[in-house]
């Protein structure tokens, strides 16, 4: 099962992570998302999901790239925005 994971996003979309590790268990996923030639689609997240003050990162426009990483501690995830407008 691999950990890096990429979505051209063509609309709008609720991503749910499945199959966590057990509780006292880590891993790490990364997820490239590039937007279409449209662009300005925005993913939502679970809510296990807790990002950097709070704050959901708004992603880049038209045919851009962003990364982001995501550490898993026992079901919760904690989101990074690594890299953007690529």
């Amino acid at each position: 099962l691999g950990n890096v994971f990429t979505l051209t996003a063509a609309a709008s979309a609720a991503l749910t992570f499945t199959n966590v590790p057990s509780s006292g268990t880590s891993c790490y996923i990364t997820l490239i998302i590039t937007q279409n030639a449209t662009g300005g689609y925005t993913p939502t997240y679970t809510n296990t999901v807790k990002w950097t003050d709070g704050v959901v990162p708004t992603l880049s426009g038209a045919n851009k790239t962003d990364i982001l990483s995501f550490m898993c501690i026992g079901g919760t995830f904690y989101g990074s925005y690594a890299m953007a407008n690529m």
